[in-house]
């Protein structure tokens, strides 16, 4: 089975370990994908011309992610300040997506996207922008409101 989240990608910059961990609802779903067997998993967004981009992209293929359909734009990546208040994320600011907000890109994909038994988009990753211009004939778009 093959599968594609399409949307945002985000570093998490945690304040009190200094620390900063990949997430944005796209690519954890394409990360925990990877783990189930059969799955070949990819995922497609934007990132930025940055060291926050190139941390992003060798976590992707370091879990096997597909990535060859990405656009690298010119800004920030996604990122957030997170700091953690008894035991719980508290999230005190975010650059909103960084290069998301320059839109997802599809049409030049349109053959690769509709080729994915199951395609995942999100609010958070401009979802409800994108799915206008699938074919989800057969397919599941997930997390949309």
């Amino acid at each position: 089975m093959k599968v594609l989240a399409i949307g945002d990608n985000v570093m998490d910059i945690y304040l009190d370990s200094k620390r900063i961990f990949p997430g944005g609802n796209a690519v954890n779903f394409s990360v925990m994908a990877t783990r189930i067997p059969k799955i070949t998993s990819g995922y497609l967004g934007n990132f930025g011309n940055d060291n926050l981009a190139e941390l992003m992209k060798s976590t992707l293929k370091t879990f096997n992610v597909n990535i060859d359909h990405c656009r690298n734009l010119k800004g920030q990546s996604g990122y957030s300040l997170v700091k953690v208040v008894n035991g719980d994320r508290k999230f005190l600011a975010s650059n909103r997506g960084g290069v998301l907000n320059q839109g997802i890109k599809i049409s030049d994909d349109k053959d690769y996207i509709n080729a994915m038994d199951l395609i995942h988009l999100s609010v958070n990753g401009k979802g409800k922008e994108i799915i206008n211009y699938l074919n989800f004939k057969n397919k599941l778009a997930t997390g949309l409101k």
